[in-house]
């Protein structure tokens, strides 16, 4: 959308049960730290449009889904050359940051029986997807997976993972906590048993460049 006229054809009673939502999530997350825009009115949501533009970021209107983070569930997985599925898991989120418009920060892993409805929807669907964000269960060797397919060798699917399991981003998490003024098991326990989305006994190098990224990117933030 160029600006908030395109916003139009939704009344101004609806207006609030949208949000703006960028066409590149990746690039809108890492200049503004959030995954959209609330909608106030129409002359913030043009501010919102204009701040997108700037940086060349295009954005859509979205309704809203009602619900707690935990009514938020991921299916990951990976879909062969020929066409069927040969990983796929199911994950709730059960924490995330910002608390409106943001990324998870904590998500466990679930059967698919509890995502049954989602499942269904995206077998119907013949456009493959690649996942990979859980490090548990089938997903954790999705990269494998591709690489045996590229070769054109057999891809055996994986059909069982563990349940049950926890992934957190250690740095992200806290403040997901905190933002829930504490309703919830204390971030330090909860962690326990969990897989890092960066840190790794075997290589502390990743970890450490994203925290000094994290820092760099708040710092830019607060000069902007």
């Amino acid at each position: 959308m160029g600006d908030a006229r395109d916003l139009e054809t939704i009344a101004d009673s609806e207006l609030a049960r949208y949000f703006l939502k960028p066409c590149d999530s990746q690039a809108f997350s890492a200049r503004f730290g959030l995954k959209g825009f609330p909608i106030a009115d129409r002359r913030h949501a043009n501010v919102s449009i204009e701040r997108a533009t700037r940086e060349g970021l295009s954005l859509l209107a979205q309704e809203m889904i009602p619900g707690p983070t935990t009514n938020h569930v991921f299916l990951d997985g990976y879909v062969a050359r020929e066409g069927t599925f040969a990983a796929l898991l199911a994950r709730r989120r059960l924490r995330m940051f910002p608390l409106d418009f943001g990324n998870s920060t904590m998500t466990l892993s679930i059967p698919l029986s509890e995502a049954e409805g989602a499942v269904d929807s995206l077998c119907s669907r013949s456009t493959p997807e690649l996942g990979g964000r859980s490090g548990s269960g089938p997903v954790a060797g999705s990269p494998c997976l591709a690489y045996r397919d590229a070769l054109g060798e057999p891809v055996e699917p994986v059909t069982a993972y563990e349940v049950a399991r926890r992934w957190v981003h250690e740095f992200r998490d806290p403040r997901a906590w905190l933002g829930e003024r504490g309703r919830r098991l204390n971030p330090l326990v909860s962690w326990r048993g969990c897989e890092y989305a960066i840190f790794s006994r075997d290589d502390r190098k990743p970890f450490v460049l994203a925290a000094r990224r994290d820092a760099l990117l708040a710092r830019l933030r607060e000069l902007v």
